[in-house]
């Protein structure tokens, strides 16, 4: 286990939503004052800990494309920086998980089916 844990969003989610909730705990003695948080290598902004090293902050993703994106969390430790990142991707609304899924045996709705299958 790394010294900073991300806990949502998790590795490679399909996020909809124009914004989502990060949240995370450091395993540091004696804790950082502060966290950088950054979104694709840009400082959002700095977060305090709470006492048990918990973290959570509301991420703004409106002015974000369809793709991977990243979030780092920085901390200064003594004389080194530890971090964390996790991927996620952004997904249009259109795009849903229930979708069929690429190479179906089902022909789009304004095909008619194969007779030779």
């Amino acid at each position: 286990m790394g010294n900073i844990q991300i806990f949502n969003p998790v590795f490679n989610q399909r996020v909809k939503q124009k914004s989502i909730n990060l949240m995370g705990r450091i395993h540091l003695k004696p804790l950082p004052t502060g966290l950088g948080i950054y979104l694709n290598n840009f400082l959002l902004r700095r977060v305090r800990p709470n006492q048990n090293g918990a973290f959570e902050l509301r991420i703004d993703l409106s002015e974000l494309t369809e793709g991977d994106h990243q979030i780092e969390i920085r901390a200064i430790a003594g004389h080194s920086t530890e971090r964390a990142f996790v991927t996620f991707r952004m997904v249009s609304e259109q795009d849903s998980e229930e979708s069929e899924p690429q190479g179906s045996d089902n022909p789009p709705p304004d095909e008619p089916p194969d007779p030779s299958s």
